[in-house]
Order: C-alpha cells, then structure tokens, then sequence
C-alpha cells in the first residue's frame, strides 16, 4: 500500500469508524448503465446551436429565434454552479409526440447527461406560452437530475443494475439518499434495490417535491436557484448550498422574491397595470403570480420592498388607484437592464367572485 493510499485509509477510519469507504466514481459511459437509465441518442437530428458552450440540437424542422432566445435567456439566470455540477451534454428540442409514454404534466425531462425539452415547455404550464424565467425553474429542476447523473458512485451504479426495472434509478443515488436522511423521507421498505420512500412530514417543499426524494431534491435545487428559498425548510437549503457549494443568498442576487408561504398560482386576466407596463416597451413582459392567503397588505409589501433592495434590485412601490381593492405597484430594477413591475393585491374580506381571500403577488419581468 503506498503512503497516499495509506493515508486515505486512514482518514476514512478517523470519520466514519464503522465500514468506511472511498466512494469511487460509477463509469457514466458504461453501455449497460446508460440502458438501465435510458440514455438514448436521438438519430433524427435536424439541426444544432450552441448556448454558451452547450449543444442544442433539434428534431423540429428548424431552429425556432423565438425559443432559443428564451433558452439563452434562461441558462443566464440559472447558477454557474448548477451549471458545472450538470455539465450537460445536449439539450435535445424534441416534439411531444417523440415521447408517447410521457405524462401529461411533463414540461421537460433530463436523462443521463442530456436534457430534453418539448413542444408542452414552450406551451408553459398554462399552454399561453413561457417566458425565460419561468423556463429557467424548469431548466434548473431538470439539471439537478443531470447533476445527479454526473455523481453517481460505483456503488450506486451496482444498485441500478441490479435493481427492479419499475424503479426510477436515480431514487437509487447516493444523492437521493443522502438528501432523503437529512430532510426526514424514510424508506419504508427493507430492499435497498427497490425504495418505497414516505415523506412524514410534507412542510417545507413542493407539491410535487413531497411526491418522491429525487424530485424534492430537483425542486429544492430549482427554488433555491430562482431565489425562492424562503419557499423551503431550512434543512433543505442547507444541503442544496452543501451540494453545490453555493450560498443561496447570494444566489437570489437580482431574483423577484417571495414571501414564505406564497403559492404560485395563474390568472385568466391581467392582475397589473397593463397601461403602464405597456409604457415600458418591453418585448416579452412575463407575469408571475403568488397568492400569499392570510398575509397582512402592508408588512408584506414592506418585506418585499425590503428584500428586492437587500437583492439589488433597485425601486419603490406607490399606490395604485383604479379597482375596487386595495393594490400597490412599482417599477424594481436590477444592475444587468432586467427589471420587474412588481404588484400587491389584498383581496381579504373583498366580495369579487373567485378571488383568493388574501394577497395576490404580481411579477411582471420586463425583459
């Protein structure tokens, strides 16, 4: 045994004294691997690009300007360090027919190295289109399971193998583990090749987080990327931030924020100032929506206020007249040209139909 070795034998003893071990790196282009995972190259490829060092490459009849600036304008709000931590290979432009056995919810799949986005990604979730930032969450959702890809240990790569084809093999990953024991998921089952994953105490993530530990993971790295770390548990911003070596405040430099509790939500109509947004000229206004459900109208738009200028991001709201309930509005504006018309609605108590009984949070990201 050489001194290195040695003394890498030794440290292992020192931190872990019971059956300690050197993770070793899985082999990620290992043909059987990338089978079970199923990593397949699409042989239709129409067209490529390339997005500041990633490949884009096409099945669609052509590029489309319009979504590839989206795309470009997305990976630029996305971490560097997420973006290391990926390091993906393509991102694939597939229709949705290419992928029939996908669920009708999926806006964006990741396998392997490679991400995969469809015609439903650029519908959005509400099918009237997306903006960059909201393609920004999606992106860094699905580069957290290519991160993941690229982690992957011998060992984990010996339980894929080995482990029942119904299962997703990334539940496998000493990443999902190692998440699902510092957030509270259990594994109430006693085979290690086949999880069956149960979340206690579902607080501090996502609807679809709380579904299974590697998609609580993904969102958690997604949220914490957008800057809406106040949406988590704070075991779960810690091991994003462990993770990926980032400090999520600095992270949400420049990113709307939104107070804890807010859930997003969708409007059929124009909860802003179109006049004035209008006013700005900005080519793709993109609305965000959160409805904030017992919060008081002017702590939270003080807190706002407050956080957007702890970010840099520069503005101040004023009272907005025209309605019947109580409504805030202002121009915040970050350094880089980006900037948000930001509004807050207090529908408490009011009698209009359908509305929520608490705030509604407008971000409008004037791009």
């Amino acid at each position: 045994m050489t001194r290195r070795a040695l003394f890498a034998s030794l440290v292992c003893l020192m931190v872990l004294a019971e059956a300690c071990s050197l993770q070793e790196p899985a082999s990620l282009d290992d043909p059987e691997l990338l089978d079970r995972i199923g990593v397949e190259t699409p042989t239709d490829i129409v067209w490529t690009r390339t997005i500041d060092g990633i490949e884009v490459a096409g099945t669609t009849r052509a590029a489309d300007p319009a979504e590839l600036s989206v795309l470009t304008r997305a990976l630029a709000e996305v971490p560097d360090a997420l973006v290391s931590a990926a390091d993906v290979r393509t991102i694939y432009r597939i229709t949705d027919a290419a992928e029939e056995d996908l669920e009708p919810t999926t806006l964006a799949f990741a396998r392997g190295p490679d991400l995969y986005v469809l015609d439903a990604t650029f519908a959005g979730i509400y099918g009237e289109g997306v903006g960059p930032m909201e393609m920004a969450r999606v992106l860094s959702h699905e580069l957290a399971h290519v991160a993941q890809f690229r982690r992957l240990t011998a060992d984990d790569a010996g339980l894929i193998l080995e482990s029942p084809t119904d299962v997703d093999p990334l539940q496998l990953a000493e990443s999902t583990r190692d998440f699902a024991a510092a957030t509270g998921w259990r594994d109430g089952g006693s085979d290690p090749r086949s999880p069956s994953w149960v979340l206690p105490s579902p607080g501090g993530t996502t609807a679809y987080g709380a579904t299974e530990p590697e998609e609580d993971l993904a969102e958690a790295v997604s949220m914490v990327s957008m800057g809406w770390a106040t949406q988590l548990s704070a075991d779960r911003v810690a091991w994003v931030e462990d993770w990926l070596d980032l400090d999520a405040d600095r992270v949400a430099t420049g990113k709307p924020y939104i107070p804890a509790g807010a859930i997003p939500t969708s409007s059929e109509t124009d909860l802003y100032d179109t006049r004035t947004v209008s006013g700005f000229a900005a080519r793709n206004p993109e609305p965000l929506y959160w409805v904030a459900l017992g919060a008081d109208f002017d702590s939270t738009r003080a807190e706002i206020g407050a956080a957007l200028a702890e970010r840099g991001v520069a503005g101040a709201f004023e009272p907005i007249e025209i309605g019947t309930v109580p409504r805030e509005g202002g121009r915040f504006g970050r350094p880089d040209g980006v900037s948000y018309w930001v509004e807050v609605w207090d529908f408490s108590g009011s009698a209009i139909s359908g509305a929520p009984d608490g705030l509604v949070i407008t971000y409008v990201v004037l791009w």
